[in-house]
């Protein structure tokens, strides 16, 4: 099972499943820590 854990100002914002989300998303978590 692969994860991607990313970060935002510091903290964990999330960690998810590589296979449930796409680059766009990914971006979207570093930059803004939000999810869908």
């Amino acid at each position: 099972a692969d994860n991607i854990a990313a970060m935002y100002l510091g903290s964990m914002a999330a960690q998810v499943d590589k296979n449930s989300v796409n680059q766009n998303d990914v971006v979207r978590l570093i930059t803004t820590g939000a999810q869908k």
